[in-house]
């Protein structure tokens, strides 16, 4: 899009083909090329052998609804990151004014790259993310501190291994489904993307992006 003062770049890509590393991944070598790279400095692995490419097809009935399933960070100490997804989690949750009584859910999407055994290819073009869910009593989310929620996201990050990730591969395979997306019972939360992402100093050399001197 050309605007009076500049130029104005958006690209989008469906999920289900990409995750956010491989999105951005793309993006910042896309400027890399504008600014005449003879060769791509990271160059993103094609490959197709992996747990992540499954041959399992979902097939969809004409006449009803597609089935929902039901209702990353540094995994050697407590990030800011999660310690930000605890205060979330807590403050959203006090601001529904749910029962004590209630599970509550914060979903956490990760990357699975460097979790598997064989580690990925970090630049490995495809999506290997997967959903972490961490549940608590509303009440006894709230009558903690930040660090209790905190230090639960970050025990479920940190188990998330290399089993755990193939087990889930495996059990979607056996169940294929849809990744639900809303609030349905009122009380769940989702975190998606990831503030590692370099978004905002993209260089396409065609001058100093508007604003960015002020991230």
């Amino acid at each position: 899009m050309e605007l009076v003062n500049g130029v104005f770049i958006g690209c989008s890509v469906n999920n289900a083909v990409t995750d956010g590393t491989s999105f951005w991944h793309f993006f910042n070598t896309f400027t890399e090329i504008t600014k005449g790279a003879l060769k791509i400095s990271k160059v993103p692995d094609f490959c197709r052998e992996t747990v992540f490419n499954s041959q399992v097809v979902l097939k969809f009935p004409l006449a009803d609804p597609p089935l929902l399933s039901p209702a990353t960070n540094r995994i050697t100490e407590i990030s800011s990151f999660q310690s930000l997804c605890a205060q979330l989690w807590r403050s959203v949750t006090r601001a529904r004014n749910l029962e004590p009584t209630k599970t509550t859910t914060f979903r956490i999407a990760v990357n699975c790259r460097h979790r598997l055994d064989p580690k990925l290819n970090p630049y490995y073009f495809g999506n290997a993310i997967q959903s972490i869910p961490n549940f608590a009593l509303v009440g006894e989310l709230l009558a903690n501190d930040m660090s209790w929620g905190a230090n639960l996201l970050h025990k479920n990050m940190v188990a998330h291994d290399n089993e755990m990730v193939r087990q889930g591969v495996e059990d979607w395979e056996g169940q294929p489904r849809l990744f639900p997306l809303g609030n349905a019972d009122g009380a769940s939360i989702t975190m998606g993307s990831s503030p590692q992402f370099l978004m905002y100093k993209n260089d396409f050399g065609w001058g100093q992006a508007f604003g960015s001197e002020e991230r």
